[in-house]
């Protein structure tokens, strides 16, 4: 007889650590935006339980807060949000097999860290051993990003509008990319991924995040595909 699966996975706190601190000043940015947007912190922290996809909340709110119709909203968080689509892709194989219920709430945490995070450990083949580390990694990001979004919409009023906040998306890659860093093709990504957020944050500050991840997506497949 097999002994009970935990319920909390050690290895998942551990590798979900760095990437908790990036997470903090990114969601800072959004409970701000959402603050001067006038949001109740209600509704503010269960939007943002909702839609869990930070780059495309911070875009909705900005898009709001200018005066942009709804169309342009939605097609917006649709278009940066269609990434998921070539994660899920990838993991597919990792949510076959799996009870009814996980696979209608688990794909809900679907973002650029968790997939990070679990894309790097092959030893989650195992369904029960990949639920448990998903949603692992899972509640702990909810519980920071919620948490820090709604103590921010709450002190939002007395916090100074010029507080440079502008390096949270960058803080977030350094926080998935720096348990990788071991590898010298990791390095690669993670400076291509700093290279891409550094542009992003001038060119297209909105997506400064999805262009950052890409870029060390895409030097990691390249490196992948050289050593095939």
């Amino acid at each position: 007889r097999t002994s009970a699966q935990p319920r909390v996975d050690a290895q998942a706190l551990r590798d979900v650590g760095p990437v908790l601190v990036g997470l903090v000043p990114f969601a800072m940015i959004i409970g701000l935006s959402m603050s001067e947007a006038r949001v109740a912190v209600p509704a503010g922290v269960i939007g943002s339980a909702l839609l869990f996809s930070g780059s495309a909340q911070l875009a909705a709110v900005s898009l709001m807060t200018a005066g942009a119709g709804l169309g342009t909203v939605l097609v917006s968080v649709l278009i940066i949000n269609s990434r998921f689509l070539l994660y899920g892709g990838a993991l597919e194989g990792r949510f076959r097999n799996q009870p009814d219920w996980f696979g209608w709430l688990g794909p809900h945490f679907l973002v650029d860290q968790n997939f990070v995070l679990a894309s790097a450990r092959p030893d989650l083949r195992d369904p029960a051993r990949f639920r448990i580390y998903w949603l692992t990694t899972a509640a702990a990001m909810s519980a920071v990003w919620l948490g820090s979004i709604g103590a921010t919409m709450a002190i939002g009023p007395i916090v100074p509008h010029d507080l440079p906040l502008s390096f949270a998306p960058i803080a977030v890659l350094i926080g998935v990319l720096v348990p990788k860093l071991r590898r010298a093709s990791a390095r690669r990504a993670a400076l291509a991924a700093t290279i891409g957020a550094i542009l992003g944050s001038v060119f297209a500050p909105e997506a400064v995040l999805l262009i950052g991840v890409c870029s060390g997506i895409a030097v990691e497949l390249l490196e992948g595909g050289r050593g095939r």
